[in-house]
């Protein structure tokens, strides 16, 4: 337990959870616990970020100390209330409506059908009452589970959803053994203020999307390429983007001697689809609530925004085809990585990059498979951007107060503008690229 003897790192973990104490202990107003959520995040971006460089090239540190450090944290946010999401009353009632022996993606939460289902405590939270649920089978699973084992709470949630976290800790700690690289760069991800704050605190359910994904990239790295795929898949199966992968790992197969093995590598792949059955009377609605999200969203969008503003300068108003426009130009950049002869982690870094720099919508959570990135391929872009995007919460603590929901353009243009520049000088120098796997 090197790391926890170290005095300088046991005051630093002391700071992080005193902070985090805080939202046990001091009884705020909603607007100023927006407010401390975002001190509270840069101070545990600031407070990470320094025990990573001081300690990357000490001695390597234990899959337990790293455990210990992470769970003991963690458990001070298991039982606080979310502070700038409600995205957890519809996990709930997902759950509540399946244990009630309905179909979740069949009604929406204001569909009469449920009426019965109405209760004051989770029902009056659930923002679009008006919207079917958006998301995928296995999440639906968790959901009934959390129902089932923990009568639909948001602790039992976070429960379920710091298991997978510890998971993805596991295949973290498991790809650095496999790329030679010293194991204190978990400490990236342990005690990132995104995955404290957004999984633990707030409980968003991208950690399953996240789990699936870290594990998809072990196997890979370790050529276990059929168990890459199945775990792809179930990252489908939690969080619909995970799509997006699938092209580079075709490529991935059909560099292999024998590529015949794609076949095998598609019906894994294809294997947790099966859960679709289960939920297949009213599944296929999700399609109409994907479309409408992504026609009518926009939040931390700077290119899309921009575009937007001189589209409708000029007189255009209808902003679908400059989501179209901006779908093609990802399709086309994805596409090109993902048949590229670059290194397998290099063309993941620029798929996610340029898959939400070309997004209309960022919210913070959005941006967990960068904190994932940056222990096995560290680069200054990802971890700046992790960092930044717990400012964007300005946007709720004005919401709070005005009633005005509308991006800080201060805050938007920092962030992109940095972004762009840290984006373009690590691509010329290509310092931090791995070599083929």
């Amino acid at each position: 337990m090197l790391f926890l003897k170290d005095k300088i790192n046991l005051f630093c973990i002391a700071a992080y959870s005193a902070v985090c104490l805080i939202f046990v202990f001091v009884n705020f107003s909603p607007p100023d616990k927006v407010l401390y959520f975002i001190i509270a995040y840069s101070l545990g971006f600031i407070i990470s970020v320094f025990l990573f460089f001081r300690n990357k090239s000490r001695q390597n540190i234990s899959f337990i100390e790293i455990l210990t450090v992470t769970i003991l944290l963690k458990m001070i946010l298991l039982f606080v209330n979310p502070v700038t999401s409600n995205d957890y009353a519809r996990y709930i009632w997902d759950g509540k409506v399946q244990a009630a022996g309905i179909n979740p993606f069949k009604y929406a939460p204001g569909d009469k059908e449920v009426k019965f289902l109405e209760d004051d405590k989770i029902y009056s939270l659930i923002t679009y009452k008006e919207i079917k649920t958006i998301y995928p089978p296995f999440a639906q699973i968790v959901f009934l589970l959390n129902q089932l084992l923990f009568s639909g709470s948001v602790s039992g949630l976070k429960i379920i959803f710091l298991l997978f976290d510890t998971g993805v800790i596991w295949f973290l700690y498991k790809i650095l053994l496999v790329l030679k690289i010293n194991t204190n760069s978990i400490l990236l991800y342990a005690l990132s203020p995104l995955i404290l704050f957004e999984i633990i605190l707030n409980a968003h359910v991208d950690i399953l999307l996240l789990f699936f994904l870290t594990g998809c990239i072990y196997y890979c790295l370790t050529k276990q390429f059929y168990l890459a795929y199945l775990m792809l898949g179930f990252s489908v199966m939690a969080k619909l983007y995970s799509l997006i992968f699938l092209p580079l790992m075709i490529y991935q197969f059909i560099n292999l001697e024998n590529p015949r093995k794609l076949i095998f590598g598609l019906f894994f792949f294809a294997l947790p689809f099966l859960l679709i059955f289960y939920y297949f009377d009213g599944f296929f609605e999700i399609l109409g609530v994907v479309k409408n999200y992504d026609s009518h969203w926009y939040y931390n969008a700077l290119p899309f925004k921009a575009v937007a503003e001189i589209f409708q300068f000029l007189g255009m108003v209808d902003h679908q085809i400059i989501r179209l426009v901006f779908r093609i130009l990802f399709l086309i950049t994805l596409l090109y990585y993902s048949f590229s002869s670059k290194p397998f982690l290099s063309k993941l870094v620029f798929i996610m990059f340029f898959y939400f720099f070309l997004n209309t919508t960022v919210y913070p959570w959005y941006l967990l498979p960068l904190s994932m990135m940056i222990v096995i391929n560290f680069n200054y872009t990802f971890l700046f951007w992790t960092g930044i995007i717990g400012l964007t919460n300005f946007t709720v603590y004005e919401y709070l107060n005005t009633g005005v929901w509308a991006d800080n353009n201060y805050i938007l243009g920092i962030e992109y503008a940095i972004l762009t520049a840290l984006f373009i000088f690590e691509y010329k120098k290509r310092s931090r690229l791995i070599k083929p796997v």
